[in-house]
């Protein structure tokens, strides 16, 4: 549970606790992963890429043809391929089912609209 504390100046917001910001970072993150991978971005196109057991050729510009259609930069990529090279894009999933990733976005969506 977050309970946020009365430190900082006055009329100040409230402020997390270093334990509490980790907390939600790693929830936001855990969202992230699972609605980056869901929604067709480069997530899901390379998810469908590494299913199969061959890459082929034309597997390839298909993917990097979605890519740039979906207005992904070039410094994204490489973003996007490190932390596949690292082992990070699915590390957080592992512990977010859908209905978590739901709730998580509900939450999201009425605290940004």
């Amino acid at each position: 549970m977050i309970y946020p504390v009365t430190t900082g100046k006055p009329g100040e917001m409230f402020r997390l606790t270093t334990l509490e910001t980790l907390w939600v970072q790693g929830k936001l993150r855990m969202w992230g992963r699972w609605s980056y991978i869901g929604n067709g971005h480069p997530g899901n196109i390379f998810n469908q890429l590494l299913v199969s057991k061959k890459i082929t050729r034309t597997g390839a510009r298909d993917a990097l043809r979605l890519l740039r259609k979906s207005g992904t930069t070039r410094p994204e990529l490489e973003q996007f391929l490190r932390e596949i090279l690292n082992g990070k894009q699915k590390s957080y999933l592992a512990y977010c089912t859908d209905s978590e990733a739901l709730i998580i976005e509900r939450v999201i969506g009425a605290v940004l609209a």
